[in-house]
C-alpha cells in the first residue's frame, strides 16, 4: 500500500478468502464492476501472495482481463511457490519479489522484478535515479536509488541453487508444529490449497478466543 500512495495514487482494499487467505475473485468482480459502473476503473489490481502461498491467480487474471486492468502479482512471500503448476511471479504483467532478512531466499535486501520487458526497463531506469544515458551527470526525472548491489546480488545467486532445500525444510517445520498441536481445540493453521504448493515460507494459525 505504500509503494502505491508513493507514487500520489490512490487505493481501495480488497478483502481475502478463506481456501488461500489471498485476495478473494469474487469480491475483487464485485469491485471492480462496481468502479466501472462508476467510469473508474483502476490501472491495475494488486494481489498478494501470503505467507508464501499463491492466491487463485487463474481468477484473479481472468477478472481483470475481462474488465481490461493490468494484474501485477506482488509475489515477495512466495519465491518457489505454484498455483497449478505455474510459479509464482508469472502470472501477471509485473511480478515484484524481495531478498529481505527474513524472507526464504535473502541477500539482505532488496528485491526482483519481473514481468513485462518494456516496463521493466522502465523501473530499472527509475531505480538509477533516473539518470540520463549520457556521460556527465543529467536528470530529467525523479528517481531513485533502489538498485540491488553486485555483492549482494552474488549472495541471492547462490541461495537460489539451494531453493528445493529450504522450502523442504520450511514443510518439515509447519508438519511438526501441526502434528503438535494437533487436537488443541481453537487452533487452525492456514489451509494449504491443493490447487497450488506453498514455499512454507511462514507457519501460520488462528487462534479462536474463549477456546478451552
Amino acid at each position: 500500500a505504500n509503494a502505491v500512495r508513493y507514487t500520489g495514487a490512490d487505493l481501495r482494499f480488497v478483502d481475502s478468502e478463506r481456501a488461500t487467505w489471498n485476495l478473494d475473485p469474487e469480491l475483487l468482480e464485485s469491485a471492480l464492476e462496481e468502479a466501472e459502473s462508476a467510469n473508474r476503473l483502476p490501472k491495475a489490481v494488486v494481489s498478494v501472495d501470503l505467507y508464501g502461498q499463491c492466491a487463485q491467480l487463474d481468477r484473479l487474471s481472468s477478472v481483470c482481463e475481462r474488465f481490461g486492468v493490468a494484474l501485477i502479482e506482488d509475489a515477495a512471500e512466495a519465491l518457489g511457490a505454484t498455483w497449478q503448476d505455474r510459479n509464482a511471479g508469472n502470472w501477471g504483467c509485473l511480478a515484484a519479489l524481495s531478498f529481505n532478512g527474513n524472507k526464504i531466499m535473502t541477500t539482505g535486501g532488496g528485491g526482483m522484478l519481473l514481468g513485462d520487458p518494456e516496463r521493466i526497463d522502465r523501473a530499472r531506469y527509475l531505480a538509477q535515479q533516473a539518470r540520463q544515458p549520457v556521460l556527465h551527470y543529467e536528470h530529467t526525472e525523479i528517481g531513485y536509488n533502489y538498485r540491488l548491489s553486485n555483492l549482494l546480488a552474488a549472495v541471492g545467486r547462490g541461495q537460489l541453487e539451494q531453493m528445493p532445500e529450504k522450502m523442504s525444510v520450511r514443510h518439515r517445520i509447519n508438519a511438526l508444529y501441526r502434528e503438535a498441536l494437533e487436537g488443541f481445540e481453537g487452533i487452525e493453521f492456514m489451509p494449504w490449497d491443493e490447487r497450488g504448493r506453498p514455499n512454507g515460507w511462514l507457519t501460520v494459525m488462528t487462534l479462536r478466543p474463549g477456546a478451552p
